[in-house]
């Protein structure tokens, strides 16, 4: 009997030895799979990596030159600004020179009027 006996244990046993190297067979799957998943995972991210590091130096590149092309502008702006002043300039010096030269006109034109006038007069007294 206790051959029937032992035969009966080591039966259940190795049956539960079966099952638990069936478990951690099932979860080893399981973290192989996860561990595959990660690493999957961990790839599309490297690759993220690498895109967004491309794209940080194009990016870089890209602002380099429109910093180059604003300072350009802001020279030229400079530039453009100047010579709309001296323009400006020389346009109000020319506007105060025939505000002169009107002044002067009208005085002239004033002083001939007067002569006319003075003249018609004196042809009216003359004997």
């Amino acid at each position: 009997m206790s051959d029937r006996l032992f035969g009966c244990c080591c039966r259940v046993l190795v049956e539960q030895a079966e099952r638990t190297v069936k478990d951690q067979e099932t979860m080893l799957e399981h973290k192989e799979s996860a561990l595959r998943s990660a690493e999957e995972h961990v790839r599309l991210l490297e690759e993220q990596v690498s895109t967004l590091r491309r794209v940080s130096e194009a990016d870089r590149v890209e602002l380099s030159k429109l910093r180059a092309t604003v300072a350009e502008l802001d020279r030229e702006k400079d530039e453009l600004q100047i010579a709309v002043d001296e323009k400006t300039e020389e346009e109000a010096s020319r506007t105060d020179a025939v505000a002169a030269r009107v002044h002067s006109c009208n005085v002239v034109f004033s002083v001939f009027l007067q002569l006319v006038r003075y003249d018609e007069k004196c042809i009216w007294l003359a004997p």
